[in-house]
């Protein structure tokens, strides 16, 4: 299992595990996905809360999901993909993830990796930061996705109730980024703005 720490996927470097990747057919990727959900689901603990990130090309009803990692309580990383998609990135979610759309070729589309996220979800407390957001991307970029029983927490605003301060334009707790939470916590953001990172966050 992939187990890096922030220090240690920043000396290893994303190119390098994109890189091998990109070694693989489509098929291949696929198939290794299925592979390690289905060990990771025959050896841990169903009851061990999952926690994800998204990249996309950008917020609309109408963009998809560019990348996806999931992790466990543990920091045991689960699944860690880019994901095809004929849409481009719009400049501004370019901007933050730096992905260009040379780099999604020959990787799976989302549909066709779901079910093996569908059964990984099952009956799980799920975690992420702005869960909303990165729940209903991946929706978008699915094929009639259901998530049985799946418990959704976000991070995000229990970051923002913890530090209390109230915004009286939102009428709510101000939120703040995820970079600015690991920050409170003396926490190095290392890779920021890829999924694994911020899903191990």
């Amino acid at each position: 299992m992939d187990n890096f720490s922030h220090r240690e996927r920043a000396l290893v470097g994303y190119d390098n595990k994109d890189q091998a990747d990109s070694d693989l057919s489509t098929k291949q990727q696929i198939a290794a996905i299925y592979a390690k959900v289905a060990a990771y689901l025959a050896t841990n603990d169903m009851t061990k809360p999952l926690f994800f990130d998204t990249e996309t090309t950008g917020g609309g009803r109408d963009d998809q999901m560019i990348e996806i990692a999931i992790c466990d309580s543990e920091r045991t990383l689960i699944v860690d993909t880019l994901v095809y998609t004929d849409r481009p990135s719009n400049p501004e979610a370019f901007k933050v993830h730096g992905i260009p759309p040379d780099a999604l070729i020959g990787k799976p589309r989302f549909t066709e990796i779901q079910e093996a996220i569908v059964s990984l979800l099952k009956s799980r407390t799920l975690y992420a930061y702005n869960i909303a957001f990165d729940v209903r991307i991946m929706r978008q970029s699915a094929e009639k996705l259901r998530l049985q029983q799946v418990k959704q927490i976000c991070l995000a605003k229990q970051f923002a109730n913890f530090i209390g301060h109230y915004s009286p334009y939102f009428k709510a707790n101000r939120y703040y980024s995820l970079s600015k939470a690991m920050a409170y916590f003396g926490v190095n953001h290392t890779n920021a703005h890829r999924a694994a990172p911020d899903a191990l966050a």
